[in-house]
């Protein structure tokens, strides 16, 4: 069967489920598994391998894990009989042929008109599928029901599918395919509960019209435990999409710090402060291979600064230092300068690169006072709008730096001067044009700037007044707050914004004696210590590192990459992996 055979690949309708979740991803095809994040692969559940008629209970996905438990309730049988059945849609019972694939305009038995050509078009074999059954006789007692057949939906609403994941751990819902939901009928709601009952959130998925089938992204929903589908009324599914949260882990690479990760959360970016010519690696998060990829110069004036999904490299490169860019196939493109004097010999320096790779910030220098630039591979080298002021009586511009990128390519985040601080947090659009955000949360004169850009640009978070903020257009600016128990006076430091901003990642110092804290930020738990919910979640941090500092994260949050110290202050670099439930989301 088609869907057997490649499970990677949407071939009828594909639509998106009304979600009340707070994030949920767009309409992607099946090639997500390879658009994802490297780690545990998605997986399939498909109930070929059954014969038509027999009830079931458990399965395993096609990659083995499981068992997953399944029980189908039809009120009319009661609470007590699972009512779980696979049907055959290539050989309809039970005069089902809108339950039939593909649909007859496309060479099979189905038939209804939500099954012809159209957004609901049923082209493709599904073979065996999973109903509830409208009974369960067995008149020969071989074990399968005869004729299956599928609940009408005149006879109640309230019949149900439930998936129990025990066996396999959390996982994170996908997608699934749905099929035979008529236009008449209550569309199926889709209930997530994590390990402890409680929800995690509902989704409405499409009436697809008589023989229709919809292939739908669910989004990404993490830490399921059971899934519980009420079909209110006719229908079945099929091709459920998953993939298995792997426990929390933490690796260390000594004598290398963090810079930052692709956004897949595969490849972490490193860096030796040591060596003499800026040696730079790519470590796997997934193998823990390191390598020796390039070098950016001397540690005492370049360094590697971000990476992009395509693997290129922005950085301080050089003497004299200038914006550079790093591809394994083509080394080292120098961005040069575009005013005609630098500072010395300097041209300027490279901070960031969006996920594509076609798009970087950072700083040039003209005659020494630094300018904000945004570079794309179609376009070349553009100097941001000068935003800010000089200081009281001095002759020089105010200096811009562009430090952020978000993923897209279109917000670039960092500080400009103004005529009272040396920094003050700006945000640029991709045309050039800027401005400052606006004040009123923290003095006039305290500095401020941008530290992190989420990755569609709708929110950044920064340090100001010492303190986190963070900043939409909707909420304005907007404090973190402290850690518990934490008093005022201490520095924090937000570097990472992940799962479409419901995440916030970096490094507090609560006082000048304190060690300092990773932290983790939602909206509804505020600053938490990020070692407390990995060591909840089964994470050996040895007692002699501290870890110092997030550098970046995955888009999703599930991969971190920072810094750490010993007790002989040696230094290392880190990848921290959790699970996104693991954070209350």
């Amino acid at each position: 069967m088609s869907r057997t055979a490649r499970p990677g690949l949407f071939a009828t309708a594909l639509v998106t489920a009304s979600v009340a979740l707070s994030a949920q991803g767009g309409p992607v095809k099946r090639g997500l598994a390879t658009n994802r994040r490297a780690g545990p692969p998605i997986e399939l559940i498909s109930f070929e391998g059954f014969p038509a008629g027999a009830i079931l209970s458990s399965v395993f996905t096609t990659a083995g894990s499981g068992p997953v438990a399944i029980r189908g309730y039809n009120p009319f049988i009661g609470l007590d009989t699972n009512a779980a059945l696979i049907f055959d849609s290539s050989f309809p019972t039970g005069g089902d042929f809108d339950l039939g694939t593909p649909h007859v305009s496309f060479g099979g038995p189905g038939i209804g008109p939500g099954g012809r050509a159209g957004p609901f078009q049923n082209d493709e074999p599904q073979g065996k599928i999973l109903i509830i059954g409208e009974n369960l006789n067995d008149w020969e007692g071989d074990g399968l029901v005869n004729s299956p057949d599928d609940l009408n939906a005149a006879a109640s609403p309230n019949a149900t599918l439930l998936f129990d994941f025990a066996a396999v751990g959390s996982v994170t819902i996908l997608g699934i395919t749905i099929i035979d939901v008529e236009a008449s009928e209550q569309p199926p709601i889709i209930t997530y509960f994590d390990s402890t009952g409680a929800t995690l959130g509902t989704a409405i998925v499409p009436a697809t019209g008589d023989n229709g089938v919809a292939e739908v992204d669910l989004g990404g929903v993490t830490g399921v435990s059971q899934m519980l589908i009420n079909m209110r009324g006719s229908g079945a599914v099929d091709d459920l999409l998953l993939r298995r949260e792997e426990p929390g882990s933490i690796a260390f690479v000594r004598n290398l710090v963090g810079v930052d990760v692709t956004p897949d959360g595969g490849t972490a970016l490193l860096f030796d402060l040591g060596s003499t010519n800026g040696n730079t690696y790519f470590y796997d998060t997934e193998s823990g291979a390191l390598e020796l990829k390039t070098t950016v110069g001397s540690p005492f004036r370049d360094f590697p600064t971000g990476i992009s999904g395509t693997r290129r490299v922005s950085a301080h490169h050089g003497d004299p230092v200038e914006a550079g860019l790093w591809t394994e196939a083509g080394g080292w493109l120098d961005l040069g300068n575009v005013y005609p004097l630098g500072c010395g010999v300097d041209q300027g320096s490279a901070w960031d690169i969006s996920a594509d790779g076609n798009a970087a910030v950072g700083l040039l220098w003209n005659e020494c006072n630094g300018v904000a630039f945004r570079w794309t591979s179609a376009g070349g080298l553009m100097p941001l709008e000068l935003l800010g002021a000089s200081f009281p009586g001095s002759t020089n511009p105010p200096t811009n730096r562009a430090t952020k990128i978000s993923d897209d390519g279109a917000v670039v985040g960092g500080f400009a001067q103004t005529d009272l601080v040396d920094r003050w947090p700006a945000l640029w659009e991709a045309d050039g044009s800027g401005f400052l955000l606006p004040g009123g949360v923290f003095p006039v004169d305290a500095p401020g700037e941008v530290l992190s850009v989420s990755a569609d640009g709708s929110m950044v978070a920064g340090i100001w007044n010492f303190e986190g903020f963070y900043w939409t257009e909707s909420a304005g600016v907007v404090p973190l707050g402290l850690l518990p128990g934490a008093l005022p006076g201490g520095q924090t430091f937000p570097n990472a914004i992940a799962a479409s901003g419901q995440l916030i990642f970096g490094k507090a110092s609560p006082g000048f004696f304190d060690p300092p804290v990773v932290f983790v930020w939602t909206a509804a738990d505020g600053m938490r210590s990020l070692v407390d919910i990995a060591v909840a979640n089964g994470v050996d941090i040895p007692a002699n590192i501290t870890l110092d500092n997030i550098l970046a994260a995955s888009t999703d949050g599930s991969v971190l990459v920072g810094s750490a110290f010993d007790f002989s202050f040696r230094s290392y670099a880190f990848v921290l992996k959790l699970p996104v439930s693991a954070y209350g989301l």
